[in-house]
């Protein structure tokens, strides 16, 4: 009789703990991920998937960069999550199979910079986050700790793991799943926008840059840009706006000669961030 209820114990707590893999890669999933250093303002990206692309008899799917395709190509397997670069060569960029004490030396993308250094698992636990009971593995971290989401991928750059993000360091500032958004970090505002495929991000321009005498920031109807915010070099705020047509005059008697950022948003989404100079 022992036998069997240990039996039946074992069973319900093996299938308690034990559960499908979330799928990180499903078509729609967007990542907002927020960068964070001392000496630049903030800058904000988005990442999102593209089309398959069939490559070593293995099917791939393309990473987009604030709507703009990239060269990196990313897949999963069983819970391992794959890239392969521009040299096609294939590497490990998150693992959720891995086991407490594990060691996991990190691959970074080419597409961006990731963390270089080796990392460790500390914990794992079963939470319920962005809808869904997930996996989540405590990783060692060069301040503090990352945490990898099964279906979500890490807490400091969302796609790629590592202290180092695009520009310093970066983290996940929301997810988009299932026509829903999730924030991480506790982060209020998402810079994911729904409708990236309606226009182009390079469509947004600033011409001529730098500015001489005056110069007009383009930007497109569909993305319906309805706020305008000027930073500094030291990363503070000199000048925002509400932007009413799609076009905005910039003067150069406005600003004392130097490096600044444009940052341009609509509906609390940052669309694009970008550098002019004034002479």
């Amino acid at each position: 009789m022992k036998k069997i209820l240990f039996a039946i114990i074992l069973i319900v707590t093996t299938f308690s703990y034990s559960q499908e893999y979330l799928p990180m890669l499903e078509d729609g999933n967007a990542w907002g991920a927020k960068t964070f250093d001392i000496y630049e303002p903030t800058i904000y990206y988005q990442f999102s998937l593209g089309e398959e692309v069939n490559t070593n008899n293995n099917t791939y799917k393309r990473i987009y960069l604030d709507g703009n395709p990239l060269e990196c190509l990313i897949r999963e397997d069983n819970g391992i999550v794959y890239h392969i670069d521009s040299n096609n060569v294939e590497k490990i960029l998150l693992d959720f199979t891995l086991e407490v004490g594990d060691v996991f030396d990190r691959n970074p993308i080419s597409c961006f910079i990731g963390g270089y250094t080796e990392t460790t698992v500390l914990s794992i636990t079963y939470e319920f986050i962005a809808g869904e009971n997930r996996k989540v593995l405590e990783m060692e971290g060069f301040f503090d700790s990352e945490y990898w989401i099964e279906g979500v991928g890490s807490t400091i750059g969302g796609l790629y793991s590592g202290i180092e993000g695009i520009e310093g360091g970066s983290y996940l500032n929301c997810f988009y799943h299932n026509g829903e958004t999730f924030f991480f970090n506790n982060q209020t505002e998402c810079n994911i926008v729904l409708n990236i495929n309606d226009f182009n991000i390079n469509d947004i321009t600033l011409f001529p840059n730098p500015i001489i005498d005056s110069s007009i920031l383009s930007l497109p109807t569909k993305a319906a840009i309805d706020y305008l915010k000027i930073y500094n070099i030291s990363g503070r705020l000199i000048k925002e706006d509400i932007i009413t047509s799609d076009n905005y005059i910039l003067n150069n008697m406005d600003f004392s000669s130097g490096l600044y950022f444009y940052q341009v948003s609509s509906k609390g989404a940052v669309l694009k961030t970008a550098k002019f100079i004034v002479k």
